[in-house]
Parts: structure tokens; C-alpha cells; sequence
């Protein structure tokens, strides 16, 4: 029986209404799921996190080979059908919550297909948490925040953050009939490497202030933004381009002047 047959026969049974408001669209192709674990490395020493786990389709590929799962679902149907597949005893933990709101640590990699709808605040908090390997599906317009070019409409705040932690890259970008039910939106499937000069907590946390402060003032130049915020400290940038159209390494070089102003440095 196909996945699609799976999760049609749990809906007639009553066993699963796919709630809307929860952005729930489940993963049906095997092929994509099976592959999905290849491209995060996940091996026999693995910790890996599942952020959405449903039905447990990408769970169980993930169980097979990692040493332990972290399996976070939102709705308590689920959360209790999860703990039925995957009793105490079983390398699988479900954790049943708000992944925002929850503390899931220990983890080395991550595995998902999420709720889009949280895929900003996701994101932030997974670059905070720093694991190693990150393969996700994503609406193919919000992925292009991770890897987009200064300058470009959608680069901003999170581009900044995920480039001068990770490498990212686009593997495959999926047909909507991927997911019943049918998904209607575009989606990517995409790796995240964690840099060897990633930044550590409190070069992260300047620069995630510096960030939300000067993609508030997107369309005016640095010098309005610096002026604020780091009136006296000499910077070899240019401060005549605009927010918007500055690379990520001109807002770590502020960040790192702000903290040796405070003489964190």
C-alpha cells in the first residue's frame, strides 16, 4: 500500500482530519523521504530532529539509522498516533508542542518537512541551535531568503544570518503532488551546511540585533542606520550603499564593532 493509500484510509477512518490552519500536507513519495535521509548524512551516531512529524513516514526512515529522533508534532492526534508507532523503548522520542516554544537540545541534525507557516521563526531559532546538517522542504518562494544576493527582493535579515552560518543548497524542487493532500504552492528540498566559521552565541546575538535593526530601515544607506547605532567607530565599509544592498559581511563588521565598543572583544 502507497503512503497516498496510508493516509486516504486513516481520513476515511477518521483517524486523521488534515487541519488547514496547521498547514498539513503529508509527504506521500517514498523516494523523496528516502532520499531526504541520504542528504542529511544520517548515520548510527546521530541525534536528528524532526520538526512536524505526522503520520511518522519520515520518522521511521530517520529511526532506522540515526541513534536517537526527536520527533516534534503539534497536534495531539497525531502526537498520540506517533506514540503508538513508536512505543517507549524505541529510539524515537515524540515530543508533543510548539517547537517554538519547546526546548529540544542534544540534537546534531535535522530532518523535516514542516509547517510552512512557522518557516521564518523555524529558521532563526534552528540557526540559534547551530546543528550540523539541516535538509528541509520549503515553499520555494520563502527558501530564496536563505540564499539571495544583496540587492535581490527577497534578501533581508535571514539571508544575513544563514550565510554567515551556512552553505545552502537547492537539491531537488518538488511537484505538489508530493503531498496529499495536494500541496499549492511551489516546494524545494534544500541542504544546509553548517560553516566551519560559524559565528558563536555572542558574535550571533549582535548580529542578529544589528540585522533587525537595519533591515528596518531597508531603503536608506548605512550611514542613516550606523549614525543610530555606532556614531564614533571607524568602518572600512561603504557606508553610502543602501541596507538592502549590502553583503552579510558589512553587518558583522558593525556587530563586531559594536562589541568592542562595549569591550566584549
Amino acid at each position: 500500500m502507497s503512503l497516498r493509500d496510508v493516509v486516504r484510509n486513516l481520513i476515511r477512518a477518521g483517524v486523521l482530519t488534515p487541519k488547514k490552519l496547521l498547514g498539513q500536507h503529508f509527504m506521500v513519495d517514498e523516494r523523496i523521504l528516502s532520499r531526504m535521509v541520504d542528504y542529511a548524512y544520517v548515520s548510527g551516531d546521530d541525534v536528528v530532529l524532526e520538526v512536524g512529524a505526522g503520520l511518522g513516514f519520515l520518522t521511521r526512515l530517520l529511526a532506522e539509522r540515526a541513534k536517537l529522533v526527536y520527533a516534534v508534532e503539534l497536534d495531539r492526534g497525531l502526537a498520540e498516533y506517533l506514540r503508538s508507532r513508536f512505543p517507549e523503548g524505541s529510539n524515537v522520542r515524540v515530543l508533543e508542542g510548539d517547537f517554538l516554544r519547546l526546548r529540544v537540545e542534544g540534537f546534531d541534525k535535522v530532518v523535516s518537512n514542516p509547517p510552512y507557516a512557522i518557516s521564518t521563526p523555524m529558521m532563526l531559532k534552528l540557526i540559534e541551535l547551530s546543528p550540523r546538517v539541516v535538509v528541509l522542504t520549503l515553499q520555494d518562494e520563502f527558501s530564496r531568503k536563505l540564499y539571495a544576493k544583496p540587492g535581490s527582493p527577497s534578501y533581508g535579515r535571514l539571508t544575513v544570518l544563514t550565510a554567515l552560518n551556512y552553505r545552502v543548497e537547492v537539491l531537488e524542487r518538488l511537484s505538489p503532488s508530493v503531498f496529499y493532500p495536494e500541496s499549492r504552492v511551489r516546494s524545494v528540498l534544500i541542504r544546509l551546511i553548517r560553516r566551519s566559521d560559524a559565528l558563536e552565541p555572542r558574535r550571533l546575538k549582535a548580529l542578529r540585533l544589528v540585522v533587525d535593526q537595519a533591515f528596518s530601515l531597508r531603503n536608506k544607506t548605512l550611514r542613516n542606520f550606523v549614525r543610530r547605532v555606532l556614531p564614533d567607530a571607524p568602518l572600512r565599509c561603504d557606508l553610502g550603499v543602501r541596507v538592502y544592498r549590502a553583503p552579510p559581511e558589512v553587518f558583522l563588521e558593525i556587530a563586531d564593532a559594536i562589541l568592542r565598543g562595549r569591550g566584549d572583544v
